[in-house]
């Protein structure tokens, strides 16, 4: 009994952090963003008004930065969630019934939330007007060259960025069947 009790203890302070930890980053990742793309804003308007051209070599790789980091904390939280999850079920086992199903219940949360998308589709439409203006901005004042340049430095950080989301997506199940793997036979999972 007493295995069981401080089994029990164990994961519940581990429950705990995990809500801490999820709580704090995900109060963090849309103001970043925000932050972010108003500073890139702002920059792009003191360019245009005060004709401070050099700015329009760094606006688009700073827009990459902002996705790029947002990209590395959501893929944070879904592996906090893959593992949160893990141990709700722990948890449940241990209590003989479902009590903890708050995973379960963002799993289906998401995949009916229509805010998120277009969240995120007026930040790519901010980003992707912001580099095309500043592209443009790079072909009048420095030429030709320059500006494709520009486009295709920003063009291969896209893709790179494609590549990350389809990694984070994954990674809330990998991460999930990774600590069930590692609970049941002391060995990672192979499934990518």
């Amino acid at each position: 009994m007493a295995d069981i009790e401080f089994k029990k203890s164990l994961l519940l302070k581990e429950y705990e952090r995990l809500c801490v930890e999820v709580r704090l980053v995900e109060a963090n990742i849309e103001k970043a963003i925000a932050f972010g793309l108003s500073i890139v804003t702002a920059s792009f308007a003191v360019g245009v008004a005060q004709h401070v051209h050099e700015v329009f070599f760094v606006i688009p790789v700073a827009i990459g930065g902002v996705f790029f980091y947002a990209t590395m904390l959501y893929t944070y939280i879904f592996s906090i969630g893959g593992y949160k999850r893990h141990v709700e079920d722990q948890l449940n086992e241990i209590a003989e019934e479902k009590i903890l199903i708050w995973e379960e219940l963002v799993s289906i949360r998401q995949r009916n939330n229509i805010i998120r998308p277009v969240l995120i589709a007026i930040y790519v439409l901010v980003g992707s007007i912001l580099v095309a203006l500043s592209v443009n901005n790079l072909i009048t004042y420095y030429g030709v060259i320059v500006g494709i340049l520009m486009l295709v430095t920003t063009l291969s950080l896209f893709v790179i960025l494609l590549f990350a989301l389809r990694s984070m997506t994954k990674t809330y199940d990998h991460t999930y069947r990774n600590a069930v793997a590692l609970r049941d036979s002391g060995r990672l999972s192979d499934d990518g």
